[in-house]
């Protein structure tokens, strides 16, 4: 699928997925089309792939003629143009034909180049589309998590605010009190270092969509542990098809070109000149003509060489493509085997952590309250359980990471499929 497809299929995503007048909330959607959009890196690399194919055009041209001027035979004494027959001014036209193929081949070569620089493109616009959406779900889990922590704060300012009163009046121990008064300290705390975590990840994000990372984002938590990828053994199956494996192959497509040309080195190259001679008029004009060719006389130490050198460049662009097709499947199963852990642990902790916190805070609360427990106790709990609620955000967070990465490299769909927040 072309990056226009993808581009297009993204476009109408946003448009079917945003409510009318909603285009100033970032989604993840939004994100995607303006990191694509005034893109620097897209910008130059388009201008490299145009100028590639402009290139390819001139190298198949024949070179351009040379213009000659000058004075033959003009005699030292005197320096007289009419005394010697073979005096002449001369106006001569060359022509270089470059022998065998060479032009084509120079053309393919110039193509080759485009095509490799285009496959750069296409992989550079996923690998910015990628970049792009995990500073948005890193964006998102900060906020997610700052969330949780301002609500904490809140709640131990008042909790501190009902325990004054108690313990004015002597019905609330002092170490009650400041045993609140410490979690809200904590609790500021760590609020503090979310909305700097949530400051960089929105920095970062500037990197990719500017001055729109400002935007508000969405309120709910919806699309924070999205589907199930495709199976392993079929993204492994589909490298081959990805752009930046592209990118690698057509290395070798400029490779094959140069050896091409390092062979057609033996054709010699041709040259005809014409030229025209004025002499004086008691002797009239002259016309010349002129043919003239390499003589690759001694093809084992230069254009063998040449070949020589050209096939173990050539080589060495099959062992690159080779081992990119490793680091890409190592890449490949490491961000599956990471969204599996983490799509366990998540599991794990919606099942029995956040329950099993949840249930300690209401039974520390009753014992309080019943004459039987210590605020500190209930304190605590409630610190176990904000560090629970944080842990399954940090992990939808996690696997909405992972799963980017790995729609990074399911090009079959293209268009990126299953989104995070």
């Amino acid at each position: 699928m072309s990056f226009c497809r993808f581009a297009e299929l993204v476009l109408l995503g946003l448009l079917a997925g945003a409510p009318a007048g909603a285009a100033e909330v970032l989604t993840l959607a939004r994100v995607r089309q303006l990191a694509l959009a005034d893109q620097p890196q897209l910008t130059g690399q388009s201008a490299a792939v145009r100028a590639a194919r402009e290139q390819a055009v001139a190298d198949g041209q024949l070179p351009d003629p040379r213009l000659k001027l000058g004075l033959a035979n003009l005699p030292v004494e005197g320096f007289a143009l009419n005394r010697e027959p073979m005096t002449q001014t001369m106006i001569a036209v060359e022509q270089m034909l470059p022998g065998g193929n060479k032009r084509a081949l120079r053309a393919a070569r110039s193509s080759a180049e485009a095509d490799q620089l285009g496959a750069e493109l296409a992989a550079r616009q996923r690998q910015i589309v990628r970049d792009a959406s995990l500073a948005f779900v890193s964006l998102r889990g900060a906020q997610r998590q700052l969330a949780l922590a301002r609500r904490l704060s809140r709640e131990s300012a008042i909790q501190v605010e009902s325990l004054a009163p108690s313990l004015r009046a002597g019905r609330s121990g002092q170490a009650d009190y400041f045993a609140a008064r410490t979690m809200v300290t904590m609790a500021h705390h760590r609020e503090v270092e979310l909305a700097a975590l949530t400051g960089r990840a929105r920095a970062e994000l500037s990197r990719w969509i500017g001055a729109a990372a400002n935007a508000a984002t969405p309120h709910d938590d919806n699309g924070m542990a999205p589907g199930a990828p495709r199976p392993l053994a079929e993204l492994l199956a589909a490298i081959d098809d990805h752009p930046e494996h592209a990118m690698s192959a057509r290395t070798v497509g400029v490779a094959d070109a140069d050896v091409a040309l390092a062979r057609e080195a033996t054709r010699p190259d041709k040259s005809i000149e014409i030229g025209y001679g004025r002499r004086s008029r008691a002797f009239g004009d002259m016309v010349s003509i002129q043919f003239s060719m390499d003589l690759p006389l001694f093809p084992r130490d230069r254009q063998d060489r040449g070949v020589a050198a050209r096939l173990a460049q050539r080589e060495r662009a099959i062992a690159i493509r080779e081992d990119h097709l490793r680091v890409m499947g190592a890449e490949i199963a490491a961000a599956w085997s990471d969204w599996q852990g983490a799509a366990e642990r998540l599991r794990l902790v919606i099942a029995e952590h956040v329950p099993d916190a949840r249930a300690r805070v209401d039974s520390a609360l009753a014992a309080y309250r019943g004459g039987r427990g210590e605020m500190a106790a209930v304190i605590q709990a409630r610190r176990d359980e904000l560090e629970a609620q944080l842990l399954q955000v940090e992990i939808e967070t996690q696997m909405a990471r992972d799963r980017v990465r790995l729609a990074y490299y399911d090009f079959a769909g293209d268009e990126l499929a299953g989104e995070a927040p």
